[in-house]
């Protein structure tokens, strides 16, 4: 992955964090953490009567004040997550391309492979010996491809499966609304 990419993966991932820390600190405000703590589970994929739960119990927090913090924190963090997907998908389809690309580079490893072998050849035993290296230097070019291309198209096959998964995996939607977080009640 390139630099900018890791910049917006690290920058999301901060931002994760830093949302998860806020949104623990006002629940312990709010009296609300251990309840909230058993609601949630440490899985990928929330389900819905997880997320009515949580809505209930933000909701339920009497200081209207609290309760829009409470919102907000839960939607920044929402949105460091989908940007912290949405760099690594990025970053992976990057990867993916430049992998592609490096597969026509393949005859340039042979062609070295095979200057090597004639140089060395010439060294040792002069005209005759960069002759043979030649020769030898064509097999040494056609295993030194063969293998490249064997290696490319391996890790080409696992970036397709993980840009798949990528592109597979369901968005989730935000617990609360703008207007939720502005005025701390339900959106009707």
């Amino acid at each position: 992955m390139s630099g900018d990419v890791w910049k917006r993966i690290d920058i999301a991932d901060k931002q994760q964090l830093q949302a998860g820390r806020e949104q623990s600190q006002l629940e312990a405000k709010a009296g609300i953490k251990e309840k909230a703590d058993q609601i949630r589970r440490v899985e990928m994929h929330r389900s819905v009567s997880e997320d009515r739960a949580i809505r209930q119990l933000y909701f339920s927090v009497a200081d209207l004040d609290l309760r829009k913090a409470l919102i907000g924190i839960e939607l920044k963090g929402h949105r460091a997550q989908q940007a912290y997907r949405a760099a690594t998908a990025a970053g992976n389809r990057n990867d993916l391309w430049k992998a592609e690309q490096s597969l026509t580079h393949r005859h340039l490893y042979a062609a070295v492979g095979a200057a090597v072998c004639v140089v060395l050849g010439w060294l040792a035993f002069g005209l005759p010996g960069a002759i043979g290296g030649a020769v030898a230097g064509y097999f040494v070019g056609l295993a030194v491809s063969e293998a490249f291309v064997r290696d490319r198209r391996a890790r080409i096959a696992e970036l397709k499966r993980v840009v798949q998964q990528d592109e597979d995996f369901p968005q989730r939607l935000p617990l609360f609304t703008d207007e939720e977080a502005r005025t701390g009640r339900p959106a009707t």
